[in-house]
């Protein structure tokens, strides 16, 4: 099949609603299709699109109360008889009540028998003089359906209580389906956008990775930066730490080593905050945390022009064993996130992350401060390396005889930690396999010498692949430091290499 070779990353998001909405013709279709087998950035746009689209999609079917057509019809009646209204003027009304006082009971009635997904979609308070205005909102991100057209066929009390059976059967004009139409205008609120810049501040180590957090920290600046034509490329920084995307690889690298790291299109460099360059992403990211933890919930409000999502989100990972890891991170944090999205574009348009601590007290992990939508960024500058940074691919050494593969971390980390006394650079080479060569010296110069006091037993911690041996080391000047060395075998060798706690 010959490739489209008209299709451009940019008209590849400018027709990713349709494509999602299934209104595209089948060569159309099939282009996109050929586009994303070849992209990889626009490949993972449409599976983020596809998650977020489903993640904000009700799984609910809504049934209406028994006896509610007979009663809306009787209402109708009787409401010409009172007040011999026009028949349009009395259907309004009576269709205003019906879903004031009915449809909050038949979404109790469906959501007590469901048991689909952990998303909480909160109704939005309408009174009935804003019902029209609501349901008209409610349709508007919606391509345009042949059904819509029966409001400008019928008329009269038959007309309206028709209406209020199918929005109640059907799910339209429902507070959920508004919701769920706004965050599919999110999904592809970007289409038009050329570049976003957003700036931000965290609580965590200005060294440490995108992910870490601390409560006890202060706030550290961070930059996001994004341009969406004619292909993807971003770049995230703070003080200690930056990392580029130039449509063929990722950068990461660190100020104070000069080292730096090449990997192919790596996102997940970023942690979290790669998910703020696309509200799609964002939306697709909660979800996929809350399906994936009990106790996680959806909190969906409307507030005039502003949708407002607050997400509530226990601590995710294992702490059976040990608690260390523990408030490092917002996934492995007690926390309530919150973000606002503009309803008519669907633009975020601000958020926070606030930790939750045991004893109530609350912090706030991350405040956007500023987005800037179609910021004058420029491709170059977006993507420049700096000078003097000493690249490297991370990869696993192969070793034909590794002395760390097949046997058990807490022998591992005892043979490794045993080298530090004479540093040892056979074991020592592939242990630290991890670290760049400026980062090795460094813990040559702190750690040589260094002889063990005590090595607990292994334990996982949080969201951590690998595991955690607590040890106390005595240092050649004669004082002890106790750490939390990280070892991981999750590569190829099945080796273990030293992740952290250094």
């Amino acid at each position: 099949m010959k490739t489209d070779k008209t299709m451009t990353c940019r008209r590849f998001r400018e027709q990713l609603d349709e494509l999602l909405a299934g209104t595209l013709s089948d060569a159309e279709r099939r282009s996109m299709e050929e586009h994303a087998a070849a992209c990889e950035a626009c490949a993972t746009a449409l599976r983020d699109a596809r998650r977020a689209l489903d993640a904000a999609t009700p799984h609910i079917e809504i049934t209406p109360p028994a006896g509610l057509r007979e009663r809306i019809l009787e209402a109708a009646r009787r409401r010409l008889a009172e007040q011999g209204s026009e028949p349009g003027q009395a259907a309004s009304a009576i269709a205003e009540s019906a879903v004031a006082a009915d449809l909050s009971a038949a979404k109790q009635n469906a959501a007590s028998g469901a048991t689909a997904r952990r998303m909480k979609m909160q109704p939005i308070s309408t009174s009935p003089e804003q019902a029209a205005d609501r349901n008209e909102a409610a349709a508007s991100g919606q391509p345009r359906r042949p059904v819509r057209r029966i409001v400008g066929i019928l008329s009269g009390a038959m007309a309206a209580a028709v209406l209020v059976i199918a929005a109640l059967t059907l799910g339209f004009n429902t507070p959920a389906r508004a919701a769920r139409n706004s965050f599919a205008q999110a999904i592809v609120a970007m289409n038009g956008v050329r570049s976003i810049r957003i700036e931000l501040h965290i609580r965590t180590d200005a060294d440490e990775n995108f992910d870490y957090t601390n409560p006890l920290d202060e706030p550290v600046p961070h930059t996001i930066e994004a341009i969406y034509s004619p292909q993807l490329l971003w770049r995230i920084e703070k003080p200690g730490r930056k990392a580029l995307y130039d449509g063929k690889h990722t950068y990461l690298w660190f100020d104070a080593l000069r080292e730096g790291e090449v990997l192919p299109y790596s996102p997940g460099v970023a942690g979290m905050l790669f998910q703020l360059i696309d509200p799609g992403q964002l939306l697709s990211f909660e979800e996929q945390l809350t399906r994936s933890h009990d106790g996680s919930r959806y909190t969906l409000r409307r507030e005039g022009d502003t949708l407002r999502l607050t997400v509530h989100s226990p601590a995710q990972g294992d702490f059976s064993q040990s608690d260390y890891m523990r408030n490092s991170s917002v996934a492995e944090s007690d926390t309530r996130r919150e973000y606002r999205f503009d309803a008519a574009s669907g633009r975020l348009l601000g958020g926070s992350i606030t930790f939750l601590a045991a004893d109530g007290r609350e912090r706030t992990l991350l405040e956007i401060d500023r987005i800037e939508y179609d910021a004058p960024l420029d491709a170059a500058t977006l993507t420049a390396l700096p000078e003097g940074i000493t690249w490297r691919e991370l990869t696993q050494p192969e070793a034909a005889t590794s002395r760390l593969a097949g046997i058990d971390a807490g022998r591992a980390a005892r043979l490794i930690l045993d080298a530090f006394a004479t540093w040892d650079t056979e074991i020592l080479d592939e242990a630290l396999s991890a670290y760049g060569a400026r980062a090795r010296q460094l813990l040559r110069s702190r750690y040589a010498g260094a002889t063990v006091v005590e090595c607990s037993a292994p334990v996982r911690s949080g969201n951590y692949p690998g595991l955690f041996i607590p040890c106390r080391l005595r240092m050649a000047d004669g004082s002890t430091e106790e750490l939390h060395l990280a070892l991981r075998n999750d590569n190829p060798q099945r080796s273990w290499v030293v992740d952290g706690g250094l």
